[in-house]
């Protein structure tokens, strides 16, 4: 997970007009738009964590509780993807600013990864 993280994190960082293009092609293509983020995005991270991550003692469950975060995201999404839409069409009418904070997330949480799998 820490490659992975680190990497969407970096992207996010250097190229947020990239980022802000990419979901605002995917909120043009509607609900169908959701379901390709969800599944590209959002759904493996989820599933990866959940699967090989069952920590629930501090500071492990961090990791855990993203996943169960995400999972959740991943699930409205699914289930309601019409607000799922609105919520995209929100986030990308915005400054491309935004993915810079995201990228700022994902590298912590890479960090986080990291030195949890040093000790």
């Amino acid at each position: 997970m820490v490659l992975p993280l680190f990497l969407f994190g970096l992207s996010h960082i250097l190229h947020p007009d990239i980022w802000q293009s990419f979901f605002e092609q995917l909120a043009r293509k509607g609900t169908q738009g959701i379901f390709h983020r969800v599944f590209l995005i959002e759904l493996w991270p989820a599933s990866l964590i959940l699967a090989f991550h069952q920590t629930w003692t501090w500071p492990g469950i961090i990791v855990t509780l993203f996943g169960c975060v995400l999972l959740i995201k991943v699930g409205a999404a699914l289930l309601l993807p019409d607000h799922a839409l609105r919520t995209l069409e929100r986030a990308v009418a915005g400054e491309p600013r935004g993915f810079f904070a995201s990228g700022i997330v994902l590298i912590g949480m890479a960090i986080f990864c990291g030195s949890r799998a040093l000790l």
